[in-house]
């Protein structure tokens, strides 16, 4: 489940704008607030949290929030037809690689990106990619 914050008062707005798109809100409550849950039409479940401005509301990267994005491509025509697409969105994609049990392309969103190097050891099929991986 990936949980969203709204400001107080918000969660009538936001359910009644889901179910002008055919999807089902549902409300609940947890830990004192006020939630509404639903699924996507992937069937991803996610939620959007009624919270006052504060330090809970602010976004932090951090366990629990949403590192990478995964679809299902047909085939290797597919990838490269995603690859650029999103070169062609201003992005800067990588090869299609093959991860052995999956094939990936990636790219950054720069909102989401850490500004320190990581720490974490370069693996052994990325080593041609060292400077990439670290930056």
């Amino acid at each position: 489940m990936t949980t969203f914050v709204v400001p107080t008062g918000a969660l009538d707005y936001w359910a009644a704008r889901l179910r002008r798109f055919g999807i089902t809100p549902m409300k609940a409550a947890r830990f004192g607030e006020s939630y509404v849950q639903f699924a996507d039409p992937e069937g991803l479940h996610l939620e959007l949290v009624e919270r006052e401005e504060g330090p809970l509301s602010r976004w932090a990267a951090g366990a629990g929030t949403v590192h990478h994005i995964a679809w299902r491509a047909q085939d290797a025509a597919e990838h490269r037809e995603w690859q650029r697409h999103v070169a062609a969105s201003g992005f800067q994609p990588t090869d299609v690689i093959d991860r052995q049990y999956f094939h990936a392309l990636y790219f950054r969103e720069s909102a989401f990106c850490s500004k320190s190097p990581p720490t974490r050891r370069v693996l052994p099929w990325m080593k041609r990619r060292r400077n990439w991986v670290r930056a």
